[in-house]
């Protein structure tokens, strides 16, 4: 069980709540001055990247997930290795490229031979279905079998194989209405129905809040103020604000650009239903 501190007045966290106190605006600004203290230091130095994205799209080719990618290169964000393949950047920071020469594909397994968590897998296919989108939809696009889907929702552990199709096809499918793709209306009011009776969260709940892989993340909506989402809107915005590119801050705050410009739309939609 997690415990957590309420936002009091003096706090950043209160701030980005949309308290204007002198103590909170204060808290915020310090904030931004230890960050910018911070690029100073450190220095937004760059480095070439045709080595790493050569390495990652050879690794790539021979079929390891991005995932995979990640994790063998200690760890660097998912949305790195996504950022590399789809060319959307040309440059890299230099802890990541060290990583990714260093790296040792090996270390991530076969590709799609070895047996994972299914808690991610779990999760995004519940996520898809409080959407609207039937199991036996998602299994089909993901290239695999009802039953395979099936056993993945009520199972332990998933062939990789299984897991990648699946959070591939998630990502494709998260902001997808089903309707909009031939699914009937019956269909997606009964899945949403089944979902909601489960409570399984959908997947603007994971943008926010983060940690759909992890077994230990809470399902529910955990009692704080402010979300993961919320944060790193912020933080992207101020880097943008700076002169970074929504790309650099994307990477800077190890997100996909698609993920900020989701939640920035999601935080301005907010403030628009809050001012009507």
């Amino acid at each position: 069980m997690t415990t957590t501190t309420p936002v009091q007045h003096g706090e950043r966290r209160c701030y980005l709540r949309g308290c204007q106190r002198p103590e909170c605006r204060d808290a915020h600004r310090r904030y931004c001055k230890r960050y910018a203290l911070r690029v100073v230091e450190q220095g937004p130095v760059r480095v070439d990247l045709r080595p790493a994205h050569d390495r990652v799209q050879a690794w790539y080719q021979q079929g390891y997930s991005q995932r995979q990618i990640a994790l063998a290169a200690g760890g660097i964000s998912e949305g790195v290795i996504q950022s590399i393949l789809a060319g959307t950047i040309n440059t890299l920071h230099p802890a990541s490229a060290r990583a990714i020469l260093g790296a040792r594909i090996e270390d991530a397994g076969q590709p799609g031979a070895t047996r994972l968590d299914a808690t991610g897998t779990r999760r995004r296919l519940q996520a898809l279905a409080a959407t609207g989108w039937p199991l036996i939809q998602v299994a089909q696009r993901a290239g695999m079998a009802h039953k395979t889907a099936r056993d993945a929702v009520h199972g332990t552990h998933v062939y990789a194989a299984t897991a990648h199709a699946i959070a591939d096809t998630y990502d494709q499918l998260a902001h997808q209405a089903p309707e909009q793709h031939g699914v009937r209306q019956w269909v997606t009011d009964r899945t949403r129905k089944w979902a909601r009776a489960h409570g399984w969260p959908d997947p603007t709940f994971w943008e926010d809040w983060g940690g759909i892989d992890d077994p230990a993340a809470p399902e529910t909506e955990p009692e704080v103020s402010v979300s993961r989402a919320e944060v790193i809107t912020e933080d992207a915005l101020w880097l943008e604000r700076h002169g970074y590119t929504r790309h650099q801050a994307a990477e800077r705050l190890g997100v996909t650009k698609s993920y900020i410009d989701h939640s920035i739309q999601r935080a301005a939609a907010r403030r628009q239903k809050e001012a009507a």
